[in-house]
């Protein structure tokens, strides 16, 4: 088709119009590329930083709790010196392993890498040594140069196969030299789960990276890769390689490749403020990629449409010679186009006139609002406020909008139903050719979602996930607060321990699902029965602890105790178990059991553990006469700890007469105390310490030693006595007794077939078949057997049927009330017959009287010792009691 002469000059025009139109398409459709990526990758930055931020905070709240626990156990282990005491310290880590369950083993460990004491300790079997460990030589070394608690790098464990993150505390004396270590190994996976309740975006992960470039923990854990590959090697990246660069600063983002990644990624990443740890925030870039493309893809198909149909506009205009009317059919074309991405985009908006009256509205306006645009429009913006921002807000909003012709932040605002939410907020100035407003845009995007995870992690840091109740960090907060009102109002606060009885034996038998669903209907129970001005908190394990505010007396506690002692005894259905528990509770009050939180809470643990000393299912009110028997305690185990060095200790010995011909038939050999101060302290006092502090094993053996040493100086002057020393249920315990015993006979050289052991009857009731075999090796090697204080236990006869016995006997309560005593008579009576007729030898305790002696005599029994025939004598003495009686044959 040809075109005349005088239309040339239009089409012309027409092409140049446009080229200038593809030209401005593509740099429209550039520039909206670059604002769209650009709003997408910070609304992406803004959320992995809020995260890292958070979540490095509530990290730093988690490892500070747990360091807490391990500096008041270090405390205890101090303060009451029983580091170097296994039992106890083994008492101390079970106690400390119950209250922090999330922990799989808790080991006590010396710098040379013997392992003291451990909750993974199989009894009677020898502690580990870990001193050539590497991590443990990594981890020790970083304790000596000054480190409090060491986060090691996850391994394999070695009780319960599977990925662990070990914790290394250091436990230090005043000098600050390194005494011990507490090693603690806490489950990857418990660990993770931390996290489980975060809502992160797709393929976004977050981990906690070393200094070293080890990975401490990922979530979520990765699904195609070998966890060992994951946390046994260095990682490597651009956020390490950015980490080194700039010596780990406290915050920032960083993209770049990722070693466990096959594309690029970004990082936020936020520096732990106690811990050489970096935690960090991690989506690929594709992330990004597909949510710009989400936004873009319309437009982008709007700009093809928009240049398909100016070609088309002009190809018909050459052939119809009709330029002037296509032209105008395209900018209606346009316009509508224009308004049609304006409506799609999913950001709200809001455009104003130069006096703040609405003009016109998006669709995502009206689906974030629940206005409709015939609501809005004409209506001024604060119709939309939630009453949450004063006047001033507003004005330094406006006066900025007026001033910089920009303003952007968080601001609150109420949907249509009421329901306020938090949006971001861009408003912008649109300007005329004079420079005067014409009209005000307003782009919001709806971030309440973002808000809720803010909130969440919050909650996380200061509350127990599993009850939902505060946990100790903010227990301790409200507890100090509590303590200020009281002192300003001058009332009283209630601190209220509470120990569940029998939780232990439910949690391990029906499984950690039963005990975490009993620990839930505890906690209900708890709130049931306190007021709402009452706190309720659990501090880890088992323990609860309930703080009562504006109490005018005690009695207001003491009621409340006995509620909640009576609402735990209550039957529980769990599941398909009817289960049944009870409570010990400890109470202090403020301020007659002290004026600081430490103290309050101190005393009522104290009277928490009085509490099941006394039979548990019960309350205690803390006294004075708790912290002094503790001290006292304290201060007799620690001068019994010095005693066998200040040579405090002795030996006296009582004969052993043989009734047949009043001569002696050997000697028990009874341990002493004569403290320097203290002066003489009984055998009933300082033996049952000795057992509870785990002192009674080398005071056991030194009592060997020494008895044997002087038997062995009576043979040689020509007194073959016979040496008797009594074996402690924990002597029995301890491997190696056997052992110890014939290498100090054999050291000494004394004859092993004058040795008697005597052992009570509640030991053979521990662990019959051990104790079968412990007999039995040393019946074996000569040494003879005698059973203390029979009658008074619970033994089976059967067991002296069975057991390698050779003595019997009689306990002294039996012996001190014949011949007068019937009942005495009986039992006496029937004891020698029992013995005569198993073969057993009889030995009577506690004679003091001539008719006691005749009467033993003549119902058959062999020996005898008490007070009759002599008091327990010192070696010394021996010379003169042998030359009056005389030595048996």
């Amino acid at each position: 088709m040809s075109i005349k002469r005088t239309q040339y000059l239009p089409i012309r025009n027409m092409k140049r119009g446009f080229g200038l139109l593809i030209l401005f398409l593509l740099v429209f459709g550039a520039v909206f590329s670059w604002l769209t990526w650009k709003t997408e990758k910070e609304d992406q930055l803004r959320y992995l930083s809020s995260i890292a931020e958070l979540a490095g905070k509530s990290l730093d709240a988690y490892f500070s709790q747990f360091e807490s626990a391990f500096d008041l156990l270090g405390q205890q282990l101090l303060d009451e010196n029983n580091a170097s005491n296994h039992e106890r310290a083994q008492i101390l880590l079970k106690r400390f392993h119950q209250a922090n369950p999330d922990f799989q083993v808790v080991n006590l460990v010396n710098p040379d890498g013997q392992i003291l004491a451990s909750t993974a300790a199989d009894t009677g079997k020898p502690l580990a040594f870990v001193g050539k460990v590497p991590s443990f030589l990594v981890a020790r070394d970083a304790l000596l140069q000054g480190e409090r608690l060491n986060l090691g790098q996850p391994s394999v464990g070695l009780v319960v196969k599977e990925w662990v993150i070990p914790f290394r505390y250091a436990i230090r004396d005043k000098n600050n030299e390194l005494l011990y270590i507490l090693h603690a190994a806490l489950p990857l996976n418990r660990q993770q789960s931390f996290w489980q309740d975060l809502f992160l975006q797709d393929n976004t992960a977050i981990g906690v990276l070393r200094d070293d470039s080890f990975l401490l923990t990922r979530y979520p854990a990765p699904k195609e890769i070998e966890l060992s590959e994951v946390y046994g090697q260095p990682r490597t990246g651009a956020l390490i390689n950015f980490l080194q660069q700039h010596n780990y600063p406290q915050r920032g983002l960083v993209t770049g490749n990722a070693s466990l990644a096959d594309a690029d990624q970004i990082f936020a990443f936020h520096r732990l403020s106690r811990y050489p740890l970096t935690l960090f925030v991690t989506a690929p870039l594709s992330n990004i990629q597909a949510a710009w493309w989400q936004q873009a893809q319309y437009p982008y198909l709007l700009m093809f449409l928009l240049l398909a149909g100016c070609f088309g506009i002009y190809r018909w205009t050459l052939e119809r010679q009709i330029a002037w009317e296509r032209e105008r059919e395209d900018a209606g074309r346009s316009s509508r186009l224009a308004a049609s991405a304006m409506e799609n985009t999913i950001e709200g908006i809001m455009i104003t006139d130069a006096d703040g009256r609405v003009v016109s509205v998006n669709n995502a306006f009206t689906r974030i609002t629940g206005y409709a645009a015939e609501e809005a429009i004409g209506k001024p913006p604060k119709m939309f406020g939630s009453g949450q921002h004063d006047d001033a807000f507003y004005a330094d909003m406006w006066n900025r909008l007026r001033e910089a012709g920009y303003w952007q932040g968080e601001i609150s605002d109420r949907r249509k139903s009421g329901e306020i939410y938090a949006e971001l907020l861009s408003m912008t100035a649109v300007r005329a050719n004079n420079l005067d407003v014409t009209h005000y845009v307003g782009v919001f995007n709806d971030i309440s979602q973002y808000k809720d995870y803010e909130a969440r992690l919050e909650f996380l840091a200061n509350h127990d996930p599993l009850t939902r109740l505060p946990n100790r960090i903010l227990l301790h907060d409200r507890l100090e607060e509590a303590v200020v009102r009281a002192k300003r109002q001058e009332e009283m606060v209630c601190v209220i321990f509470i120990d569940l009885d029998q939780f232990k034996v439910i949690n391990d038998s029906l499984g950690h699902g039963i005990g975490d669903k009993l620990l839930q209907e505890v906690t209900v129970r708890l709130l049931a029965n306190v007021r709402e001005s009452d706190t309720v908190g659990r501090l880890g394990g088992d323990e609860f602890t309930v703080i009562l505010e504006q109490l005018r007396n005690t009695d207001e506690a003491t009621l409340i105790a006995q509620q909640l002692l009576e609402s735990l005894t209550t039957p529980m259905k769990i599941e398909d178990h009817q289960l049944y528990i009870s409570g010990s509770i400890g109470i202090s009050i403020y301020p007659q059991d002290g004026t600081d939180v430490a103290t309050l809470l101190k005393h009522a643990d104290t009277a928490m553990y009085r509490a099941k000393e006394e039979g548990r299912n019960r309350y205690k009110f803390f006294s004075a006469d708790m912290n002094s028997r503790a001290q006292e305690f304290m201060v007799m185990a620690n001068s019994l700890h010095a005693a066998l060095e200040r040579n405090e200790l002795f030996l006296e010995y009582q004969p052993r007469i043989d009734l047949s011909n009043g001569k002696i038939a050997g000697v028990e050999a009874l341990l002493r105390w004569h403290h320097p101060t203290l002066g003489r302290i009984s055998p009933d006092k300082f033996i049952p310490l000795a057992e509870e502090t785990g002192l009674i094993i080398p005071i056991g053996e030194w009592v060997i030693h020494t008895a044997c040493r002087q038997g062995r100086t009576w043979i040689d002057t020509g007194y073959p006595l016979r040496m008797a020393v009594n074996l402690s249920v924990r002597q029995f315990r301890k491997q190696g007794l056997v052992d110890c015993i014939l290498d100090v006979a054999r050291e000494i050289g004394y004859p092993l077939h004058m040795l008697e052991v005597e052992i009570t009857e509640s030991l053979m009731m521990h662990d019959p078949q051990s104790v079968e075999a412990t007999l039995e090796e040393l019946s074996g090697h000569g040494i003879r057997i005698a059973i203390d204080d029979f009658g008074t236990g619970y033994s089976s006869l059967n067991y002296l049927k069975q057991f390698p016995i050779d003595y019997v006997k009689i306990d002294k309560s039996f012996v001190q009330d014949i011949p007068d005593d019937r009942d005495s008579v009986a039992i006496v009576r029937t004891i020698i017959a029992m013995a005569k007729n198993l073969r057993l030898s009889l030995i009577a305790e506690g004679v003091k009287t001539e008719q006691q002696r005749d009467f033993l005599r003549a119902e058959g029994c062999e020996e005898a010792q008490g007070y009759y025939f002599s008091r327990p004598i010192p070696a010394s003495a021996m010379d003169a009691f042998i030359a009056e009686f005389g030595i048996a044959s």
